[in-house]
């Protein structure tokens, strides 16, 4: 079957749309919670730095310096928040995929799915790995580790370099879905799956009833001839 690749625009609106979703079903789960006193300090001191970078009162690279060292406080203390957030992707993400063929929420509103790369109803494996790419998810499970098994000074010399590196790999999970015929980005590569539009699939399946009918029809003819 020869499918139409889908939008990209589709699907960076849809990937948008869960992320909202998500962010705001977290955000209000940690925020009704009691939280690690060194977490919340070193949340607002994220916040603070972040408003003065924007009105140009810090350096990038006194910035970056600064960030980093706040992000190894937030994954050192935040066991709780981070896990809410990395559990609610997951389950998010791959539930969704895998219990309501292939749709989430914003999938749905923009009318696309996603199969396995033959075209059927993806596994739970598939969707869970899927989900650990295009979330990040992935980057956060390391940064974790990186945190737990390394000092704060080698964790800020380390991830600005595994940050950047985490970005490339995320940026091209799209743009290897654009330049490809069947549109499957570098996630939909390593978990087995493609993005297809669900508008265009009543139409195919359609046209595939409507050649086994032809085939039929075609069959006594055939015998008469004989």
């Amino acid at each position: 079957m020869n499918e139409e690749k889908v939008k990209i625009y589709k699907r960076i609106l849809a990937l948008a749309i869960d992320f909202l979703i998500v962010t705001l079903i977290s955000s209000f789960i940690i925020f009704v919670l009691p939280h690690n006193e060194k977490y919340q300090t070193a949340s607002d001191n994220n916040t603070l730095l972040l408003t003065m970078r924007t009105k140009g009162q810090i350096s990038n690279e006194d910035y970056l310096e600064e960030s980093t060292k706040l992000t190894y406080d937030i994954y050192k203390y935040g066991k709780l928040e981070n896990g809410i957030t990395i559990t609610l992707m997951v389950l998010y993400f791959g539930l969704f995929i895998y219990f309501n063929h292939g749709q989430t929420p914003g999938k749905k509103l923009m009318k696309i799915e996603v199969r396995d790369k033959n075209g059927n109803e993806v596994s739970l494996w598939s969707s869970v790995v899927r989900t650990i790419f295009v979330t990040r998810v992935f980057a956060d499970i390391v940064t974790i580790i990186l945190v737990y098994s390394t000092r704060k000074a080698t964790f800020v010399k380390l991830y600005s370099y595994f940050d950047m590196g985490v970005t490339v790999l995320w940026l091209l999970c799209p743009f290897v879905a654009m330049f490809r015929e069947d549109g499957r980005g570098l996630h939909d590569l390593i978990a087995g799956t493609k993005v297809l539009d669900k508008r265009k699939l009543p139409l195919e399946e359609e046209r595939i009833v409507e050649a086994k009918i032809e085939e039929k029809k075609e069959k006594p003819k055939n015998n008469k001839k004989k």
